[in-house]
């Protein structure tokens, strides 16, 4: 069932538990305006709740439906994921039932939020259902309570507003509760079971690195060091002992899934809690360290499970906690982080000198077990519900061009299907940008959308469609980026010249012979310290050197020698060359030094998807080798893309934007068109 075509817009399962009446009552104050419901395995429990919240807030909540679904029948739990975009699940331990949850979510196209703080259990789940789940378009996102949203977002925060490179964060977290406050037997019984097979976590994590994050981590000149396992701090005050929650783990996988996927530096971490005094500082350890050898028994872990506040010394009991308790508690977390005030171009450069920036953040919010949970679970199902031009898609315009058209005369301009395709092939989705418009449109459109093609194509440069256009676009673009709004530009055959012939405001290109001319790529000196090569595995460099894996359409090239004469060499690093058919050199692939601005002399584009024969057309390459090439550069791209922020203000206007109100026309079946598939438009 299509999202749009769901009955709710938010289940909350388990809403009958401690954390998931909290839930109850963030939707029912704060969120009146979507549709949702409760689930659980008893229907009279989970009435009692809405009454019991509804009493609390002075609201009638008669009218949210209840959905009666057990972990024990497959069948109900299905069901409830179908209907509904979004499930909140607060049914925990995660170990014993979560992955069956979001199985059956991504099966049934469900986004799913959790408030775990398993190690085993999220990195389980996201080792098992990353893949399906991107294939899917679902998210199943975990840990989204306390643990470890204020953690993972705070040292995100921190790391956007560094104005550096950052290096470390030491994370202080300070839990103030008023006395005799407890907290939920599920998270005493998560820790026990977590414990006790916490030997797993190494096989898992080798796992999960080979599978989803094999690039590695860069390591840094400056490693932070673990402090003592008891310390006094100067950031906080007091004595202080390592956080043993999933807040480490949750931002080092973050860390690596943002170096793998987006390229950035990743941040070294380290998690450490206050206590209340130094008498409570070692009575914690001692009883942590009773605790975690009685889990390694299985008759300790019985003792543990039945005698809760004996253990925790009262902290943790089944009783379920008093409301005005935790109406009055709070927490706060300090980042302190260390770093650099300069920034190196690539996150894999590293600093010779010692960090010379020091930044402090505080974090403060309410009770953390149950309010500040509530907050952060049920915000997160809310992105996910409305937030959703951000989800699993980039946006792409490529220019079209003026011209006269023998198969459908009326158009005004065109765009080759397979530039759509190699966008959409890297997970982009695509829009056409049109030519001949005032910069205000430019402006609009190019603050909705991540990243702009240049196509090839037959065009006169310095002419007033698609030259003009092309450095309007090339002029706020740049600005953008000037004012730390990321924006790449691509551009292709004719799209490389464009980038070229803006950048120094002067043609400086020479006739040449590379028509259907099939070649490998000629690495320049350098090359792998660039953005577009620095991940560059051995065996596809191999194959880029070796083989004819691009082809070119070209009849004016740009020479190493115009290249340095014309200033460009000052703008654009030349990452590598090539030769014509008279043995002619020119420059085939760049990238601008300060900008996300990339530009190839050949099509990639043509190799994936451009098959019809003619006598210009008889060389393009296929192979597997060439169309692992092509997808490289798609892939590139379109990632690069993805690290903007743009989005359209809603979904009607982007749906109005999109390619797929065009159909493409088979032109190769004319016989004298060599492109397989044409947009043709009206404006």
């Amino acid at each position: 069932m299509a999202e749009n075509e769901r009955k709710y817009d938010v289940v909350v399962f388990g809403a009958s538990g401690v954390t998931g009446k909290y839930v109850v009552e963030e939707l029912a104050v704060n969120h009146g305006d979507i549709k949702w419901a409760v689930a659980g395995r008893n229907p009279a429990k989970l009435k009692t709740i809405l009454k019991e919240v509804g009493d609390e807030i002075n609201k009638n909540l008669n009218a949210i439906e209840i959905i009666e679904a057990d972990v024990s029948n497959e069948n109900s739990i299905s069901e409830m994921c179908k209907s509904t975009s979004v499930l909140v699940n607060c049914v925990g331990p995660y170990r014993f039932s979560g992955e069956k949850i979001a199985d059956l979510c991504v099966k049934n196209k469900t986004h799913c939020v959790d408030v775990s703080g398993e190690p085993q259990f999220l990195e389980t789940v996201q080792l098992k259902y990353f893949e399906e789940a991107k294939a899917q378009g679902v998210y199943i996102v975990g840990s989204c309570g306390f643990d470890s949203i204020p953690c993972d977002l705070g040292i995100e925060t921190v790391r956007k507003t560094f104005d550096g490179d950052l290096n470390s964060v030491e994370t202080f977290l300070i839990v103030n509760q008023p006395p005799d406050t407890t907290v939920n037997f599920a998270t005493w019984q998560s820790a026990i079971h977590g414990l006790a097979h916490a030997h797993e976590l190494k096989p898992l994590r080798k796992a999960l690195k080979e599978k989803l994050f094999p690039k590695p981590l860069p390591t840094s000149n400056y490693k932070l060091k673990a402090r003592p396992t008891l310390f006094k701090s100067k950031e906080v005050e007091g004595w202080c002992i390592p956080f043993i929650g999933s807040d480490r783990s949750v931002v080092l996988r973050s860390q690596m899934y943002n170096f793998q996927f987006k390229n950035e530096r990743p941040v070294q971490v380290q998690t450490y809690m206050k206590a209340k005094s130094l008498v409570a500082a070692i009575a914690t350890l001692v009883m942590g360290g009773i605790f975690m050898l009685m889990t390694k028994f299985a008759l300790g872990r019985d003792l543990l499970e039945k005698f809760p506040e004996i253990f925790s010394l009262g902290v943790f009991s089944r009783t379920p906690p008093k409301r005005e308790k935790e109406s009055t508690g709070s927490f706060s977390v300090i980042f302190k982080a260390n770093g650099w005030s300069e920034k190196l171009s690539s996150p894999t450069d590293k600093h010779t000198e010692k960090p010379n920036k020091t930044m402090i953040a505080v974090m403060k919010g309410p009770d953390p077990g149950y309010i500040t949970t509530a907050i952060c679970i049920v915000n997160s199902a809310i992105i996910i519900l409305k937030e959703k031009d951000k989800r699993f898609k980039t946006h792409y315009w490529s220019c079209n061009r003026r011209n006269k058209f023998h198969h459908v005369p009326s158009a005004k301009s065109y765009l080759l299907a397979s530039y759509v395709k190699f966008l959409e092939a890297a997970g982009a989705r695509v829009v056409p940008l049109w030519v001949l418009k005032p910069r205000s449109y430019y402006e609009d459109i190019m603050s909705k959308i991540n990243g702009v093609l240049f196509p090839g194509g037959g065009n006169i440069l310095n002419s007033k469609g698609y030259g003009r256009t092309g450095q309007v676009i090339f002029e706020i673009a740049t600005k953008m980026n000037d004012k730390g709004d990321f924006f790449p530009l691509w551009g292709t055959c004719l799209g490389f010249e464009l980038l070229n012939y803006v950048a120094a405001e002067k043609l400086w290109m020479k006739a040449c012979a590379a028509e259907d001319l099939a070649t490998n790529i000629e690495f320049a000196q350098g090359f792998k310290n660039s953005r577009m090569f620095q991940d560059l595995e051995k065996p596809l460099e191999y194959k880029m050197k070796n083989q004819s894996v691009v082809i070119h359409y070209h009849q004016w090239c740009l020479t190493p020698q115009n290249y340095s004469l014309s200033g460009l060499d000052k703008f654009f690093k030349v990452l590598a060359l090539n030769r014509d058919a008279r043995n002619m050199t020119f420059v085939s692939v760049v990238e601008a030094y300060k900008y996300p601005f990339y530009g190839v002399s050949f099509h990639p584009e043509k190799v994936l998807f451009e098959w019809i024969l003619s006598k210009t057309h008889q060389h393009i390459p296929h192979n597997l080798d060439a169309i692992r090439v092509s997808q490289y550069f798609a892939n590139f791209f379109v990632n690069e893309a993805r690290k903007s922020s743009h989005q359209f203000p809603n979904k009607k206007e982007e749906d109005i934007a999109l390619i797929y109100n065009y159909n493409p026309v088979f032109t190769g079946q004319y016989g004298t068109n060599p492109n397989t598939q044409t947009y043709y438009f009206m404006q």
